[in-house]
């Protein structure tokens, strides 16, 4: 949270208003004040669903959640950015109201959601952007700008998990032991029923 106040108050180009993480925020002028737009970004898997908050011309931000959650965990920030900025979060494949991977796919959190955050990014059209993510968001959110930095004009992470770093003498027997035992669990699981659980609102 420090590190969030910290980053949000140097000199930019732009005024945040953000000051401090707690509850006692004054409200910005908000971003409540447009309303909020459900997106359907086409892959070909289905969709990757987001929530896109703000101007379209304004300041584009990509909200990337944490495990097991989805876009709303940034709805109790929207109105304390500032107007003028647009923040667009999504729901990560398998979350929300993001298609789920098609059988004999995996969730490959580290390799592929830098491409799912590709995919967003360029169907929106941003050639550049600022990243804030939460937990595994903020950790995947690191990634992407590692792999793609010419694109992210910064990048704030909350309660950042780490991804999962290897020494060169584990990256082949790992690698091995995880397709080995997915694809021993997806054949364990191939004839079961699948189980439907009650929703809860």
């Amino acid at each position: 949270r420090m590190m969030i106040r910290t980053i949000l108050s140097r000199p930019r180009p732009f005024t945040v208003c953000l000051r401090t993480m707690s509850s006692k925020l004054a409200p910005c002028p908000a971003l409540e004040q447009y309303p909020c737009r459900e997106v359907a970004i086409p892959v070909p898997w289905g969709v990757i669903a987001a929530r896109d908050w703000g101007p379209e011309d304004g300041v584009p931000w990509l909200g990337l959640h944490g495990w097991l959650d989805n876009a709303g965990t940034f709805d109790p920030l929207v109105r304390h950015f500032p107007d003028g900025h647009r923040l667009v979060c999504i729901d990560f494949p398998g979350h929300g109201l993001s298609s789920h991977l098609p059988k004999g796919e995996g969730y490959n959190i580290q390799l592929e959601s830098i491409g799912y955050i590709q995919r967003v990014r360029k169907y929106l059209g941003l050639e550049k952007f600022w990243i804030i993510g939460h937990s595994m968001g903020a950790g995947l959110g690191s990634l992407y700008t590692a792999t793609f930095p010419e694109h992210v004009q910064g990048l704030v992470m909350m309660d950042l998990i780490k991804i999962t770093s290897r020494g060169n003498h584990e990256v082949v027997q790992k690698t091995r032991d995880a397709i080995t035992e997915r694809l021993a669990m997806e054949e364990k699981f191939q004839n079961k029923p699948e189980k439907v659980y009650k929703t809860y609102e």
